[in-house]
């Protein structure tokens, strides 16, 4: 693994069980109303399309989309996180392997990825992005959330905007986990630049405010980013391919 997997992975170990407890009781304002509704709307023509989920967790995304008729096949890099997916009846059909984003290795490419919240936790943008293009299909897309560069930027709009163009590393402080997670910090320059250079277009830009069911639960963080974003959604058509080559391929696909 590479440092900034090891520190996820090390963070999850300890953390996986509480995590999916919290999502699945009265989930996070930020993936449950903010992000996971948007995803959702922009993917709605998923049946009999090859779906991969990067990042998957505990199987949330690929319950949802299995549901709704895709094929569905999902790879998380923290082993608590795969055996609370594989624990879950409904996902007992569906292929979960453990692994990085940074080396994505199946026989057949998919129509879709998908990498929700999951993208802002890695180091190294453009080698994740060159591994989603080597296993998505020509034409295919590649849709992911990242905590909004503005929130970022301001942590959680709780300082003033000072610095917007230097690229760094930062901790964001969620209330579903025990610890602080890392996030490295890109603005829109150096996302376009490095989907350009992995071979994608940028065929959509969404920034979604928080669905109207939380507002009796997350009042004042309902509040703020209704008037400030606090996701950003991608979505990109791969348009060139890169041959890195496959020695370790995933069984199944």
């Amino acid at each position: 693994m590479k440092n900034d997997e090891l520190e996820i992975d090390k963070i999850y170990d300890k953390t996986a069980k509480k995590y999916r407890d919290e999502r699945s009781s009265k989930g996070t304002i930020h993936n449950t109303y903010i992000a996971n509704p948007a995803i959702r709307t922009m993917l709605q023509d998923v049946r009999d399309k090859r779906l991969l989920d990067i990042g998957c967790g505990y199987g949330e995304d690929l319950k949802y989309f299995y549901n709704l008729g895709a094929e569905v096949i999902g790879i998380e890099l923290n082993g608590e996180l795969i055996n609370l997916a594989k624990q879950d009846p409904e996902l007992k059909d569906v292929e979960i392997f453990q692994g990085s984003i940074y080396s994505l290795n199946f026989k057949k490419s998919f129509d879709i990825c998908l990498a929700n919240l999951v993208l802002d936790q890695v180091k190294d943008l453009d080698q994740a992005l060159r591994e989603v293009n080597k296993v998505l299909k020509n034409g295919g897309i590649f849709v992911f959330s990242v905590a909004h560069p503005l929130n970022c930027a301001t942590n959680n709009y709780q300082e003033q905007l000072s610095d917007y163009f230097t690229t760094r590393k930062g901790y964001f402080h969620p209330t579903s986990m025990t610890c602080s997670i890392p996030y490295y910090y890109r603005n829109f320059e150096d996302y376009s630049k490095t989907f350009f250079n992995a071979g994608f277009f940028i065929k959509k830009i969404v920034e979604p405010k928080p669905l109207p069911e939380a507002k009796t639960i997350f009042l004042e963080k309902f509040e703020r980013f209704s008037k400030l974003p606090d996701i950003l959604i991608f979505e990109l058509i791969k348009y060139k391919s890169f041959n890195n080559g496959s020695d370790n391929l995933h069984p199944g696909d």
